[in-house]
C-alpha cells in the first residue's frame, strides 16, 4: 500500500511507457500496489509518527524539517494508520530513502509496535529479485 503523495510522485510517466499508462498505474491495475486512503492526519498516532520521522530524517541528513518530503513522512502515517487500525499486523517498508526507512521504523516502534515493523531497501530487493548466478566458460561447454 503506498501513500497518495507516493503516488502522485511516481505518477511521470516515462517516454517508453505505453501513452497514458504509467509505470505505478500498470502495477495498480494488476494488483501489485494499493494507494492508501487521504491520511487522517488528526488522529494522534498518525500525525505523531509523521513528526517522528520528520524529525529522524532531518537529523539523519543535516536538514531543516522544512526541506523533508512529504511523501517520505506519508510512509510513516499509512503504517501507523494500518497497524493501529489493525488492517495489517506486520509491515514492511520498502523505499530506496535509507533515512525514511530508518525513520518509519524508529517512530513506529516509539509508539509501541515493537517487532511489526521492517525496513527493506528497494535496491536490495531489485537486485535480489534480478540477480541470477552468473555463467562460467565451463557452463558453456558442459
Amino acid at each position: 500500500m503506498i501513500p497518495q503523495r507516493v503516488y502522485e510522485e511516481l505518477g511521470g510517466a516515462p517516454d517508453r511507457s505505453t501513452p497514458g499508462q504509467t509505470p505505478i498505474n500498470s502495477a495498480i491495475d494488476t494488483g501489485w500496489v494499493v494507494v492508501a486512503d487521504e491520511l487522517d492526519h488528526t488522529n494522534p498516532t498518525v500525525s505523531s509518527v509523521m513528526d517522528g520521522v520528520r524529525g529522524f530524517i532531518a537529523r539523519e541528513s543535516n536538514r531543516s524539517e522544512d526541506n523533508i518530503e512529504k511523501a517520505d513522512t506519508a510512509l510513516g502515517g499509512v503504517a501507523a494508520h494500518l497497524l493501529e487500525s489493525g488492517k495489517a499486523a506486520s509491515i514492511c517498508v520498502l523505499t530506496t530513502d535509507d533515512d525514511a526507512g530508518n525513520g518509519v521504523v524508529t517512530a513506529i516502534e516509539a509508539h509501541g509496535f515493537d517487532g511489526q515493523i521492517t525496513f527493506k531497501d528497494g535496491f536490495e530487493l531489485i537486485a535480489e529479485i534480478t540477480w541470477s548466478r552468473p555463467s562460467t566458460v565451463s557452463d558453456t561447454f558442459d
